[in-house]
């Protein structure tokens, strides 16, 4: 059956160093029955070969030119503590070639451990991160808003992009896609998106076109559960995880027993503590 023909299935984009968590989702997918795309950002050869035998479909990266520019630009002009590559700027345009008519994209440091049919009855949603720092956070934001001429809505404020629902089309995720454009264009404001894309979002839906309906924010931890409960800054004290993907989704569903989705927010991930040469090799 061709991926075109599925109604949804979830979509994610990722280089070599994410490989286990992707495997990891590749299989907890497999096992539902769910439909899983992915945007090669770098994979080596045999962890491609990998991914396919998961039935994996793999789309080429097509946005590696244009963020070239980019990245060496926000190198110089963005947050200089940001945990997010640059490269996540173009997560709207990805979501805009997704195959599928309803979509949940589920970020490549996360892991789907249970059923998600939940998560496409959600139709267009975001998540809320209640494990933040809700007062760092809104600061952040509310200044990159009246940068913006604009207001923070408050509703928005602790969105978290790692997992959210869209549809073929979403004029939201046009209106996410042209925030990201605007800010990475002017250097007094990259420097002011601390989350990047993250913080792109939270402005689009704050202050962004009011004629487009907004995706529903959802605010169940489960839909979106911090790795050991454990907030951003507190990532380094997280458990160590295997760079084995089978083993890697063991761990994970032993220790989240009740997550539908468990993702591992923060700059440190525990399977990029081994060496980038394990990692290349992490296919068995």
């Amino acid at each position: 059956m061709l991926l075109q023909s599925f109604e949804q299935g979830v979509l994610t984009a990722a280089d070599f160093s994410f490989f286990p968590a992707v495997w990891a989702t590749a299989i907890s997918l497999r096992e539902q029955g769910v439909p899983y795309a992915v945007v090669d950002h770098g994979f080596t050869v045999e962890q491609l070969c990998t991914l396919e035998d998961q039935g994996v479909h793999i789309m080429e990266d097509c946005e590696r030119k244009s963020y070239r520019k980019t990245v060496t630009q926000l190198r110089n002009d963005g947050p200089p503590d940001s945990a997010i590559p640059a490269r996540a700027w173009h997560k709207p345009n990805v979501c805009q070639r997704s195959p599928f008519k309803h979509t949940v994209w589920i970020d490549a440091d996360a892991i789907p451990l249970q059923a998600v049919d939940m998560l496409f009855d959600l139709g267009n949603f975001v998540t809320a991160d209640y494990f933040v720092d809700p007062d760092w956070t809104i600061k952040n934001e509310t200044r990159l808003c009246r940068r913006m001429g604009g207001l923070l809505n408050r509703q928005f404020a602790l969105v978290n992009n790692g997992v959210f629902g869209f549809s073929d089309g979403a004029a939201w995720i046009e209106d996410w896609r042209a925030h990201c454009e605007i800010i990475v264009n002017a250097p007094s404001l990259s420097r002011n998106a601390i989350c990047r894309d993250q913080s792109a979002l939270v402005v689009s839906l704050s202050m962004g076109d009011p004629t487009i309906p907004k995706p529903s924010v959802q605010g169940e931890p489960m839909y979106n559960c911090p790795a050991d409960g454990l907030r951003s800054r507190h990532c380094h004290r997280r458990l160590d995880c295997s760079i084995s993907g089978p083993i890697l989704l063991q761990q994970a569903r032993e220790r989240h027993p009740n997550a539908i989705v468990v993702h591992w927010m923060g700059p440190v991930k525990p399977w990029l503590i081994q060496s980038k040469s394990d990692l290349r090799q992490s296919t068995s």
